[in-house]
């Protein structure tokens, strides 16, 4: 097939924007599921009906579809603009219209319960989630050398999206279950257990801490660790521009996302805007 050597090419111009390994492995599958679909045309003959067709098949979350269809246009835009193509059949994908979505944290005491039955690696990549906000992603790539346990406040250089850099605080309770977990002298924290070198794969960090969590009878997902973070952190401190710069966001507007209102102050205020009891009395006599 032709489609793997401007599959190939693309993933190239990728590495050239210093996208991250992740990012093109995102972008590669996505285009392969294409190129399967459409086979034995290319995905440089794919038409936008092709293209409808594929969206339509999709059967993740409309979020994901979002972020698929995005994808499939970048490469098309790449294509349109090297001229390798006359006309871009990406430009009339259609795509769900996301409404304001309110956070999912997980609770607590759910959360407590799966540390408390974790162990090893999975324990660690819990708390990291839970009560320092890192993506999964960010998990699997932190090194032993970007971790500052002897700075006056203890924190971490984590590489997130986009190869961005940011310092996120360490609490001694986040410090404690690294040390008990085992770190090593130097290198990846999580190396990879199949004999080759490198970090754990950040699909691995995702689809054994998600398993562990639906083992201890949770529905919640390892992300939803990280709307706690952003959840619990607002709620105690109301700082969203601190909060935007430890989970690394680039738009305060995405932290907002992450950071649900307190219910209890919520309540509050509605029960605060009642009627007194003195009008409900002269209501009641007038009836």
């Amino acid at each position: 097939m032709d489609h793997e050597p401007v599959i190939e090419e693309f993933v190239r111009y990728l590495s050239l924007q210093g996208r991250s390994a992740h990012t093109k492995r995102l972008y590669r599958g996505r285009l392969l599921d294409i190129a399967a679909r459409i086979a034995p045309r290319s995905l440089l003959e794919a038409t936008p009906a092709d293209l409808e067709a594929w969206r339509a098949s999709l059967t993740v979350a409309d979020i994901s579809i979002v972020a698929y269809v995005a994808g499939v246009r970048v490469f098309y835009a790449w294509l349109t603009a090297a001229g390798r193509i006359a006309h871009n059949p990406a430009l009339t994908i259609p795509t769900p219209r996301l409404g304001r979505r309110l956070p999912r944290p997980i609770g607590d005491d759910d959360l407590q319960m799966a540390i408390l039955h974790a162990v090893g690696r999975v324990r660690a990549w819990l708390v990291l989630a839970g009560y320092a906000g890192l993506r999964c992603c960010e998990i699997a790539t932190l090194r032993r050398d970007a971790i500052y346990e002897h700075a006056a406040d203890p924190y971490m250089i984590v590489l997130g999206k986009g190869n961005k850099e940011r310092a996120v605080n360490m609490s001694p309770y986040v410090w404690t279950e690294l040390k008990l977990y085992g770190l090593p002298r130097k290198g990846w924290v999580f190396p990879r257990l199949d004999g080759k070198i490198g970090h754990t794969p950040a699909g691995s960090v995702t689809r054994y801490g998600n398993l562990h969590l639906h083992d201890c009878g949770i529905d919640e997902t390892m992300h939803q660790l990280r709307h706690r973070f952003g959840t619990v952190g607002y709620q105690e401190t109301h700082e969203l521009r601190e909060l935007q710069e430890l989970m690394g966001h680039a738009r305060l507007d995405t932290t907002a996302g992450y950071a649900a209102h307190s219910r209890r102050r919520a309540a509050a205020l509605v029960n605060a805007i009642q009627p007194k009891p003195v009008t409900l009395q002269v209501v009641r006599n007038m009836n």
